[in-house]
């Protein structure tokens, strides 16, 4: 399936905003997300708040991400308690390390936003479909199960009022527009410490990985 065929599909089926969930606090026995992520270059992070930020006066009850949050996930590893085996986390470093050493920097173009049920955010295109064969060679090394297809993003905002109006402005101004091109030079072992009574995710990067040149 080609990936502007993903992001319609998606652009589509959450629409329905019967399907729109509002940001909440998460369960108390669930501390920390690890994922694999990648940062976003300077260019393109300024390019996303400005348009951010545009969104924001119009449509202010929602939750907007400050830039220095935002990156873009390769596969969303688990979910784990307050207490868990730490060795796991030197397991997914081995494992990732393997992926890494053998596959080059790529190129991507960041254009267009979209939504899921319950955030906002900007798509990501691979024409050599790198990032897309990155995300594979994950998910088979760290044994992950998959529910749907991966669609590389940047949240920029979680939804807390209703967003049809908000909808409709993204479907005439933004749904095509051009934040730039980056490189991926490195990826990361992220762990977000989630946190009922702040706003965002808290990030620690647990290792970055140097793709090889």
């Amino acid at each position: 399936m080609s990936q502007t065929k993903v992001y319609a599909d998606i652009w589509n089926e959450f629409n329905d905003l019967s399907k729109i969930v509002f940001k909440k606090s998460y369960p108390k026995d669930e501390a920390f997300n690890v994922t694999c992520a990648f940062s976003i270059s300077k260019e393109v992070s300024s390019n996303i708040k400005k348009i951010s930020d545009e969104l924001k006066s119009k449509f202010p009850g929602n939750y907007y991400l400050p830039k220095s949050l935002y990156h873009a996930t390769i596969c969303s590893i688990t979910k784990l308690p307050k207490i868990f085996d730490h060795s796991l986390l030197n397991k997914w470093k081995e494992e990732i390390s393997e992926v890494t050493e053998n596959f080059p920097p790529f190129e991507l173009e960041v254009r267009g936003i979209n939504h899921f049920h319950n955030v906002l955010f900007a798509q990501f295109f691979s024409k050599d479909e790198r990032l897309f064969d990155l995300n594979k060679a994950l998910v088979e090394k760290l044994n992950l199960k998959i529910k749907r297809n991966y669609a590389p993003h940047s949240t920029i905002a979680y939804f807390n009022s209703k967003p049809d109006l908000l909808f409709k402005e993204i479907g005439a101004r933004y749904r095509d527009y051009f934040f730039g091109k980056m490189k991926v030079n490195s990826i990361e072992l992220v762990q977000y410490d989630l946190h009922p009574l702040v706003e965002f995710y808290e990030p620690k990067v647990v290792k970055e990985f140097a793709l090889k040149k």
